[in-house]
């Protein structure tokens, strides 16, 4: 449909009358909100770049040392300034296409892994382009190089990615570029969508309250909610003071979460929002009776809402499980001396057996035996709620550090040898959990558990895992051998800054 003169004048008075509300010192800010993530990429983006040339610089230097000691290669010759250029060049060409992969687009996800898988993505794309192209003409540098060249690349930008997002993260939680939320309608989907804000603030959102058609309703459950240190939310008001709440409050979004409202309270409300100069988002009406995994398509420009179905493929179950099979054996056989040294330590420690042994729930509500270093004493409880805190006195001081470090669960590799754990998947819980479930906790069963996965990694694991199976849902819709394999590096990093504060 094409706007008329009519109807944009119209809207730039709205947009004017929304200005006008605030001083001048919040125009000033909301100058730098509006353009904020343009300054944020572009510094992405030049850090990008510098990145891809220091890893050029190191291969470079590495090539040098290996290629005349260890291959007896001749020396290279020292770059000139006119070297530069097509290395700057190809940095360009890199750079376009992590822009072309989406890795500029910020979408928020779990632990940011969505950008850990395009980063993967775009680096095999690269090697394809560049092996493809040296095999058709010259290039001025050796496949050897190139390869290094592209290793180094992935590590660095991985590592660069992640403190990049954790800059972000903090600067969320101080509260720069926070976009201000009203949530409409304090329900049951209400109340967590807001537990979910205020348990991810580096994602940028600030639940202020409630707008509900009535202000006293659901007064009990908001009451019971975590605030997380501060007073638990409430109403503030209704859809009649929709417009005052916006101006007292600085809101810049209106979440919708009120279930049963009919088709036209929906366009008022809507209307209202871009009156008021705000933007609105809808939560579907058939959320929670899906998995929370709704696609849309659309009919001659009528939208049709689904239920997306992404079955997982036979092939990269086998692709998985080869996975699962290498590097199992491959930790086994180098960590071996580890093994040895920290059953001593349990030895010595406590009295007992060096491995625990618990019966779990695998795929398809299969039960087996795990396996774990023993981090408790013989007389605490079998079959109980995993300790919460380190000062839980069911845990041994050896079993303190063993538990931080997550080094309790390397003998878990065995279960995956044994094909019945996967090195990456939803954790196994114990039975009289399990037996607990409901039909959305039972989709955790649908493939085999995991060593680690995005829970394991997250700030969440003081929560017990059914409470908290947002992940488990995540990692199950958006399944890819590329998924597993940024899980496991975000691991082994979160594994090393662990034991280096343990």
């Amino acid at each position: 449909m094409i706007e008329t003169n009519e109807e944009a004048v119209a809207e730039r008075e709205t947009t004017n009358r929304s200005i006008e509300r605030y001083h001048p010192d919040e125009l000033k800010e909301g100058f730098w909100r509006r353009h904020y993530y343009q300054l944020v990429t572009l510094v992405e983006v030049f850090i990008d770049f510098g990145t891809i040339f220091v890893s050029f610089l190191l291969t470079r230097g590495l090539y040098q040392v290996a290629g005349t000691r260890l291959l007896q290669s001749p020396p290279m010759e020292p770059m000139t300034p006119a070297g530069f250029v097509p290395v700057a060049a190809a940095c360009g060409i890199m750079i376009s296409v992590f822009a072309s992969m989406g890795l500029y687009r910020k979408t928020p996800s779990l632990l940011n892994v969505d950008e850990i898988r395009k980063l993967f993505r775009s680096v095999l794309l690269l090697a394809v382009f560049v092996f493809t192209v040296s095999f058709y003409f010259r290039i001025p540098f050796s496949r050897a190089l190139i390869t290094v060249w592209l290793t180094l690349i992935l590590f660095f930008m991985i590592v660069e990615k992640m403190i990049f997002y954790k800059v972000q993260q903090a600067l969320h939680i101080r509260g720069l570029n926070i976009r201000r939320v009203l949530i409409y309608g304090a329900g049951e989907i209400g109340r967590k969508l807001y537990k979910n804000i205020i348990a991810f603030p580096k994602l940028g959102y600030q639940a202020v309250g409630f707008v509900d058609t009535d202000t006293d309703a659901f007064k009990e459950e908001l009451e019971r909610m975590d605030g997380t240190g501060r007073a638990p939310p409430r109403i503030l008001g209704t859809s009649r003071d929709l417009e005052q709440l916006v101006e007292t409050h600085r809101v810049d979004d209106l979440f919708i979460a009120q279930k049963g409202m009919s088709s036209d309270e929906i366009l008022a409300l809507t209307t209202k929002c871009r009156e008021l100069g705000i933007q609105f988002k809808i939560i579907p009406q058939l959320y929670g009776y899906f998995i929370e995994n709704l696609s849309l398509q659309a009919i001659g420009g009528i939208p049709l809402i689904g239920e997306k179905v992404t079955p997982i493929r036979k092939f990269d179950l086998f692709v998985k499980r080869i996975m699962d099979i290498v590097f199992s054996l491959l930790v086994c056989l180098f960590f071996l001396p580890v093994f040895v040294a920290i059953a001593i330590l349990i030895k010595q420690d406590s009295p007992g057996p060096v491995i625990f042994k618990q019966r779990r729930v695998g795929r398809k509500g299969k039960e087996f035996t795990i396996y774990k270093f023993r981090t408790m004493y013989v007389e605490a409880p079998k079959y109980s709620f995993c300790p919460k805190e380190s000062s839980d006195p069911r845990i041994t001081p050896v079993g303190r550090f063993l538990r931080k470090t997550s080094m309790d669960e390397l003998p878990q590799f065995l279960n995956v040898l044994k094909g019945e754990m996967s090195l990456v998947g939803p954790r196994p819980e114990m039975p009289f959990i399990v037996a607990q479930y409901n039909a959305l906790h039972r989709e955790r069963l649908s493939v085999k558990p995991g060593i680690t996965g995005l829970w394991q990694i997250s700030a969440d694991r003081q929560m017990e895992i059914h409470e908290n199976i947002d992940y488990d849902l995540y990692y199950l819709e958006n399944f890819s051998i590329l998924l597993d394999v940024a899980i496991l590096v975000r691991t082994v990093i979160h594994g090393i800054l662990a034991m280096k504060t343990a």
